[in-house]
């Protein structure tokens, strides 16, 4: 999570901490998801959000998309290899609609601008609908 972004949606966050959770695999149709992969990795950020701060990003992503999060228990592994249990949210539907080219663009300026593998900007930057 960007603390950019967030601020965008209300929520002011101080601290963000680089990480990745293995097992899992991200896809953008049309909003970002994660599912089960035995192989992938997913790369992002853990913060500390209050549960009323939680509930006002998730609320929005339901009233305007439609998507309902749900929390699931990971474990996330920070650059300085701590290993850390933390709740992640995950779409409990999937919708094929491609997904907007500036959400797309703003995620992956996310990911690099929290330095991770260049390849995982790229990757998210496969979901771009085609011109």
């Amino acid at each position: 999570m960007d603390p950019a972004v967030l601020r965008a949606h209300g929520v002011a966050v101080t601290d963000v901490t680089p990480a990745s959770v293995a097992g899992l695999e991200l896809v953008v149709r049309p909003r970002v998801n994660l599912h089960r992969s035995p192989t992938g990795t997913v790369f992002g950020s853990i913060a500390q959000l209050s549960d009323g701060d939680v509930a006002k990003l998730y609320a929005g992503l339901q009233s305007t998309f439609g998507l309902t999060y749900l929390p699931t228990t990971v474990t996330a592994t920070t650059r300085r290899g701590d290993r850390r249990e933390v709740v992640c949210y995950i779409a409990t539907a999937r919708d094929p609609s491609p997904a907007d080219p500036r959400y797309v663009a703003e995620l992956a300026s996310c990911v690099r601008k929290l330095d991770h593998p260049e390849w995982y900007a790229r990757h998210i930057e496969s979901f771009m609908p085609a011109a």
